[in-house]
């Protein structure tokens, strides 16, 4: 039972021992010259507010309002919560890809990934941590029975350490730094990919080791009850370790190679077609003036409330790498392509208050 569902049957009962409902339904404002009621005291800005109600009935918390009784009244204060954002979710995913040409895929056409992710932190500041482990695969079977069979030619992990403060009246924004580690490693077990390599020199792989700290801003914006809009954008500072993430701001000694993108994007658009139902479109970009890889993406979710996890079904398109190339940027080691990817989420370690 919600909260406004728990104030009616309140005021009803109260009839019962001999108080006006009228009079008890309705709280004055600050000046004292005009009656307001609780519902349009719910559906108003503000932050907390106080109802005359009898001590015998209590009001249960609703995850939007917090009510404490205090003597013949009741004080309310609404919960302040973070925005949930899907790029700070927990997953696994798995799924096929089909590079830009015949001989590439037969070096890179699946794609595996488990990522944990924790917010952790009270109030408005928050650290981010996490990290993902990316297996490509050459191939990939996927049957009811034992037909489970994929080959790996390669790794990579993916840490990384945020810096957030919070703000907004919604919470629903926030301003951080970031650092980004990628690193990847060959697996000659399955594939002999440097033989594949000298018999196809068409074929090049771009896997530069990744230290990069980033200046970003996220934004979750609800349009309207349905539809919601979320996004990261980010600002590529420089390279160096995790070590001298925050020396490195006035210490240019500290500083690695340039990063080839200077910023990147993150966005999606997620339509609500029921309480457990999502369809939305996505994309994630790196930014430069010479080329930006970029992965486009639409899907469906469904979400097991009240449970956090959910299940992903989703395709797209990467394009904006070099022909015939497996490149690596922040968003794992990829080439051009289409994909379809099955996923598994939880938001489970991302503690929203």
């Amino acid at each position: 039972m919600d909260f406004k569902k728990t104030l009616i049957c309140g005021l009803t009962a109260l009839t019962f021992f001999g108080t006006s409902p009228a009079k008890s339904a309705l709280a004055e404002n600050e000046t004292g010259n005009h009656e307001i009621s609780i519902e349009s005291v719910l559906s108003s800005k503000t932050d907390s507010f106080s109802v005359p109600l009898s001590p015998q009935f209590s009001i249960l918390d609703n995850g939007e309002w917090n009510c404490s009784k205090k003597g013949q009244n009741f004080d309310c204060k609404k919960i302040k919560k973070r925005a949930s954002f899907s790029f700070d979710d927990s997953r696994f995913s798995l799924g096929k890809k089909y590079s830009d040409s015949k001989i590439l895929q037969e070096l890179n056409g699946a794609d595996g990934r488990i990522r944990l992710n924790a917010l952790l932190g009270s109030g408005d500041f928050v650290v981010g941590l996490g990290a993902e482990h990316q297996a490509v695969m050459a191939s990939l079977k996927v049957g009811l029975s034992r037909e489970w069979d994929a080959k790996i030619i390669g790794s990579a992990y993916h840490i990384n350490l945020d810096f957030r403060n919070y703000f907004g009246r919604k919470r629903n924004m926030f301003i951080g730094l970031g650092n980004d580690h990628l690193s990847n490693r060959l697996i000659e077990e399955d594939v002999n990919v440097k033989e594949f390599l000298v018999q196809h020199p068409e074929i090049k792989i771009n896997l530069p080791v990744t230290d990069v700290v980033s200046l970003q801003f996220g934004h979750n914006y609800k349009i309207n009850d349905r539809v919601s809009l979320e996004y990261l954008i980010g600002a590529n500072l420089y390279q160096t370790t995790p070590v001298y993430m925050i020396s490195a701001l006035w210490d240019r000694s500290k500083h690695g190679e340039n990063y080839p993108y200077f910023g990147f994007l993150v966005g999606k658009l997620p339509y609500k077609i029921s309480e457990d139902w999502d369809i939305y479109a996505s994309v994630q970009s790196e930014l430069s003036l010479k080329k930006s890889p970029t992965n486009i993406m639409v899907g469906i979710a469904k979400i097991f409330a009240p449970y956090p996890f959910g299940l992903r079904i989703y395709g797209g398109w990467n394009k904006g790498r070099d022909k015939n190339t497996i490149e690596k940027t922040r968003f794992g080691i990829e080439s051009n392509g289409a994909l379809i990817m099955f996923e598994v989420f939880s938001n489970a370690l991302n503690f929203p208050n």
